[in-house]
């Protein structure tokens, strides 16, 4: 005779392992649809993660979520980490509903697409906000998920925001835009960021990004808790030390992918982290 305790908990450990399972499966699927192929290209999460830890950001372009594997059999672990990575997701979800209800001219993902001494890169932007009311304005807006809301913002977000903005301004008016999973299923169609403006909102863009007021903030959300970091202005400093970064990134991911290059030979992260 089967022990009513023992088959209610076995009853509820396969409700978490569905649960575990599906949160697996939807991040891929949201991963895939509004980022592509990570291992494409590199992006500006990349970048940062590269500036605090090369070894890091070149496991994690091989491996991706390694970890997710090794709490396999691990439910607790498993549905932990999971249930942290897309609180980010919700989060974006639920803020997104906000500004549509106010009716605010944003464009969710716009992606921003270049090449950089034979590196690919990809800018995501979560939200942008465009206005040609009076002087022409332009916001970026990154939203950060955090376990407690930190008092000046990690480099490594600043890295990420600094090059969005800076490869905002750098391509403006060139065939470098789109928004991920509108125009087609590679993302970016060919389009200027004036040509984008118009397209969406019917605004009139300059062709010279030095007449409009662009900055870029970072919104970090906890579960009781928001703050906003910023402005991150277009800066040509940051925008070279990012493209560098990209640069020495795809070197050693392509080397460990291709050549077999030992990951151990790469440098790690300095310092506190």
């Amino acid at each position: 005779m089967n022990d009513p305790v023992q088959v209610q908990a076995d009853r509820s450990l396969g409700l978490m392992a569905l649960l575990a399972r599906g949160l697996l499966d939807s991040s891929a699927e949201r991963t895939l649809s509004s980022l592509g192929d990570r291992s494409r290209y590199i992006g500006m999460s990349d970048i940062g993660r590269a500036l605090e830890c090369p070894r890091a950001a070149v496991g994690r372009k091989l491996f991706g979520n390694g970890d997710d594997q090794a709490h396999h059999h691990d439910l607790p672990a498993l549905l932990s980490r999971q249930l942290r990575l897309q609180r980010g997701h919700w989060f974006e979800a639920g803020i997104a509903q906000v500004f549509r209800q106010q009716r605010l001219p944003v464009i969710e993902q716009l992606e921003i697409a270049t090449s950089h001494h034979g590196v690919p890169i990809r800018a995501h932007l979560d939200f942008l906000f465009a206005s040609a009311v009076g002087q022409p304005t332009v916001r970026i807006l990154e939203l950060k998920s955090c376990e407690n809301i930190p008092s000046t913002l990690y480099s490594s977000y600043e890295t990420q925001v600094y090059g969005q903005v800076g490869l905002l301004h750098a391509l403006w008016d060139q065939a470098a835009f789109g928004i991920h999973g509108e125009s087609d299923s590679q993302g970016c169609s060919g389009r200027t960021f004036p040509q984008i403006c118009h397209e969406k909102f019917g605004i009139e863009m300059p062709a010279d990004p030095s007449l409009v007021d662009i900055e870029a903030w970072v919104l970090c959300l906890s579960m009781s808790d928001a703050k906003a970091f910023g402005p991150y202005l277009p800066d040509d400093t940051m925008l070279g030390l990012c493209l560098q970064k990209a640069e020495e990134l795809w070197r050693n991911f392509d080397a460990s992918k291709e050549n077999g290059a030992n990951l151990d030979d790469l440098p790690t992260a300095q310092g506190f982290h």
